[in-house]
């Protein structure tokens, strides 16, 4: 217990950089989220099988992740911020 005490205290500057930057975020919680998402997806789908699915699914998980901070629809997004096009064969990343 004492290691961890000195140890704690070897971080104090760091540890209450917040204090003097109120904009700071107290935790990561977002970004911890937005990665579980990920791995979820990822698990239920048993993994994409090529790269370009990969790739595919990134895009479109970045999509929705961006539209959900913005506060606006995914489907009223996606016309303008897309990087890809859908085509009758699948999916062409430009």
């Amino acid at each position: 217990m004492d290691e961890r005490k000195r140890l704690t205290a070897a971080k104090a500057s760091e540890l209450f950089l917040v204090l003097e930057h109120p904009e700071l975020p107290l935790h990561n919680n977002p970004a911890e989220l937005a990665a579980r998402t990920m791995v979820q997806r990822r698990n239920i789908s048993y993994a994409i099988q090529t790269e370009q699915g990969t790739k595919a699914r990134d895009i479109f998980m970045s999509l929705v992740a961006t539209a959900r901070k913005l506060e606006i629809s995914f489907f009223e997004y996606i016309p303008h911020s897309a990087p890809c096009s859908v085509t009758y064969t699948g999916l062409v990343i430009n």
